[in-house]
């Protein structure tokens, strides 16, 4: 008797909707933490790539001087670029 009423609660649509809500409520829960230690990790990157930068090591090691990259070509006397399917002279 007690088994069929528990089977018979858990069936309820009120009991149900709870589960399920109690469910996603710790998914998004989840997300969150994750969400927190990506943004840990790449502020992590971040910092090092930036304190490389400042020291006296030079700027070819500053992750914004790579090859490509607006501020390195810069640096580098390239200039601007001309917008893509624009040539600049040819």
């Amino acid at each position: 008797m007690i088994q069929r009423s528990k089977r018979i609660y858990e069936q309820l649509p009120e009991v149900q909707r709870k589960r399920d809500e109690e469910k996603r409520r710790l998914e998004y829960k989840s997300y969150r933490l994750r969400a927190q230690l990506f943004k840990k990790r790449t502020l992590k990157v971040r910092i090092q790539k930036t304190s490389l930068c400042q020291t006296d090591v030079g700027l070819e090691n500053c992750f914004w001087s790579t090859p490509g990259a607006g501020l390195g070509r810069a640096l580098r006397g390239g200039g601007p670029q001309a917008p893509h399917g624009l040539s600049s002279g040819k």
